[in-house]
Order: structure tokens, then C-alpha cells, then sequence
């Protein structure tokens, strides 16, 4: 392993990574995970965040593999379930989606975006008034959920009750112009 990496701990070069991943540094942070995964090699949050780059990157199957990974070693893990149900809801896997955010919600029945990503797979099922609940849900507990309000406008719109759309598109683009 490059020196660099050895004068950081791994909860700093993790948390490093993470930060250059979010300014999208995405080579500079998959170096920084695999560096923490040839010290550590099942270290979770590692395995976790390098497969959300190998999934932008492309490689679906390989991303699936890292964080199934990271959550066999830690499975309450509810951002890589969150994250992982993304991944199959993006890549048309609706089902497998759904029973992900499942699993989310029943460690993290408070995680609002999960709420609201459920909500959204309910839509693409064709279960509005399911969506909606769900939706609703994510509002309850994080009542300036931009998202949510985007998604609620959407399903609206589906029903064709469009004075009820555009009010929950206001709303989203108030709380997120």
C-alpha cells in the first residue's frame, strides 16, 4: 500500500474518500477504498462506497457484489440497503427493489428517503394509492422532502389530478428551486 495511506488512520482515509467522492474525485476516492480494503479487507463502509463508484462507472454486477459484500458483514447498514435498492430500481430490477427498501425500513423505519424511493417503485408498479402512503410517509417525517414532493406531483399527475400535481411541484421546487 502506497506510505500515503499508511500516515492516515482507516476511519480517516474512509472518511476521506467519502468526501472526495461526494466533490466527484471519483478515481482519487477509489484509490483511497482500495487502499482501506488491502488493510482491511471486508471493512464495510469500504466495500460499500467503492461499489457505488463501480456502479458509476458501469459495472452493475460488480457493484451489486461490493455492497452485498459490505452488508454480509454488517446488515444493518441502512444507506448500502438504501443504496442497493437504487441500484435495482435503476436498473429495472422493480421487485428486487421494493424487498431492499423493505429491509431498509424495518431497521430504519425513520430513513424518509427510503420512504420516498419505495414510494417511487410503488408508481413504476402501477400502485398509486401504495405510492402515495409511502410518500406521504417520507413527509411525515421530514416534512421539507423536496423529493418526496416531486414524486407525490408525479403520481398525481398519473391520476390525472393535475391541480393536486402541480401544487406538490410548487412545493418541491420551493423547498429545492
Amino acid at each position: 500500500m502506497n506510505e500515503q495511506f499508511q500516515k492516515i488512520s482507516v476511519p480517516d482515509a474512509v472518511a476521506m474518500a467519502v468526501q472526495l467522492h461526494q466533490q466527484g474525485r471519483l478515481e482519487d476516492a477509489r484509490r483511497l477504498y482500495e487502499g482501506v480494503l488491502e488493510l482491511v479487507p471486508e471493512h464495510p463502509d469500504a466495500l460499500h462506497y467503492l461499489g457505488l463508484i463501480v456502479y458509476q462507472a458501469g459495472d452493475v454486477a460488480r457493484a451489486i457484489e461490493l455492497i452485498e459484500a459490505s452488508l454480509k458483514r454488517d446488515p444493518e447498514q441502512p444507506s448500502a440497503l438504501n443504496n442497493l435498492g437504487n441500484i435495482y430500481r435503476e436498473t429495472g430490477r422493480l421487485e428486487a427493489a421494493e424487498k431492499t427498501y423493505q429491509g431498509v425500513l424495518r431497521i430504519a423505519p425513520e430513513h424518509a428517503d427510503t420512504w420516498c424511493n419505495l414510494g417511487v417503485i410503488l408508481r413504476d408498479l402501477k400502485q398509486p394509492a401504495r405510492a402515495l402512503e409511502k410518500l406521504t410517509k417520507a413527509l411525515e417525517l421530514q416534512p421539507e422532502h423536496a423529493d418526496a414532493y416531486h414524486n407525490i406531483g408525479n403520481v398525481y399527475r398519473d391520476l390525472h389530478r393535475i391541480d393536486d400535481a402541480l401544487q406538490a411541484y410548487r412545493r418541491a421546487a420551493e423547498l429545492k428551486p
